[in-house]
This record gives C-alpha cells, sequence and structure tokens, in this order.
C-alpha cells in the first residue's frame, strides 16, 4: 500500500516537473532499496524506528555495553573524599577521587557524576566533572593509559555548584558514567 502510494506521488511529481514513468520508477526503486539499507542499520544498530539519529554520531548497542562492561570490570574510583572547602568568598562543597584504569585500553575521555545526597541518603543534586578530556590543555589529563591512576593536584578539589543545603557533608556518590576510548 505505501510502495503503491508512494508509486503514484513520485509519478505525480514527475508528471509536474517533467520526470518520465521510466524515471519515476527508477527513482520509485532506489527508495525502496534505501529503505531496507535503513532498516537493515537501524536493526544492526539496535534501533528503532522511531529513535533518531544525532547527526555525526551513531548510537551502537554494541558500543554502549563495551563501555559498560569495560566502566565495570576495570575502572575503579577510590580515595573519595566529600566536604565542603574553604574559600575566600565562604564554604564551597565539593570532592576529590582517584580514577584507576585497571584494564588494556586507553581512554581520552572519562565523565563522572557526582551525586550529592541528604541525611536520608537520597540524590539531591549531581555535578558531571571530566578528568580525562582529550580537550584540556594538560597532556596529563587527556589520556587514562591501562594501569595508570590518576588524581586532581594536592590541594585541588571538584568545586559543585548548586549544591542544597539539605546535602549531608560527606556523603555522595561517585559514579564514572562514560568513557571514549582512544582509537
Amino acid at each position: 500500500m505505501k510502495r503503491s502510494l508512494f508509486l503514484v506521488m513520485v509519478m505525480l511529481l514527475g508528471m509536474l516537473v517533467g520526470c518520465s514513468f521510466s524515471e519515476a520508477e527508477d527513482l520509485s526503486k532506489e527508495n525502496e532499496a534505501l529503505r531496507k539499507e535503513n532498516e537493515q542499520l537501524r536493526e544492526a544498530l539496535g534501533l528503532s524506528k522511531d529513535e533518531k539519529i544525532e547527526e555525526g554520531k551513531i548510537p551502537t548497542k554494541k558500543l554502549d555495553q563495551e563501555k559498560n562492561n569495560y566502566i565495570h570490570t576495570y575502572l575503579e574510583i577510590t580515595d573519595v573524599q566529600a566536604k565542603y572547602y574553604t574559600t575566600k568568598n565562604g564554604k564551597e562543597p565539593g570532592a576529590t577521587f582517584k580514577l584507576r584504569n585497571k584494564g588494556s585500553r586507553t581512554l581520552n575521555n572519562v565523565e563522572v557524576t557526582i551525586f550529592f545526597k541528604d541525611a536520608n541518603d537520597s540524590r539531591i543534586t549531581e555535578h558531571k566533572v571530566y578528568p580525562i578530556n582529550k580537550l584540556r590543555a594538560s597532556e596529563k589529563d587527556w589520556i587514562l593509559k591501562p594501569n595508570y591512576v590518576w588524581q586532581l593536584n594536592q590541594g585541588e578539589y571538584w568545586a559543585a555548584s548548586h549544591v542544597s543545603e539539605d546535602w549531608k557533608e560527606g556523603n555522595v556518590d561517585i559514579e564514572i558514567t562514560n568513557i571514549e576510548f582512544v582509537q
């Protein structure tokens, strides 16, 4: 039904712009081939018909599974400290941690989310940080090699703005939420 309707529309359009029936039929066949290719690609990528693909980015379940497996198997966050740090403007919530790569792959982006929690252990806000980021100026901070440990310099911390007064000092969850492998 859809194919027939499309063929009629292509023929009408062809008549309006001077396209012959055989050219319209060729366009229809080309469209059908592209539609089938699109379906095959979506199936291979694990996407539904309605999911949109952001331009320049091709999501894949396999890559997401590989990243999640690597995060949970080979990456480790240790030495977590979260407190109010004294600044010249008063007190500021922040956190420090170490990030260890126990795997065999080099990473050039690591996203870490710090979840600030209240006295009831409920998450009340989050703050994303990027300790390993290929856009950072310092070469030390743009890759994490296998068996390496990353940490902030002595006296530095990740400052978190907009943390509610309900935050119980020291009460955080820190999770690695995304990574990118060096190709």
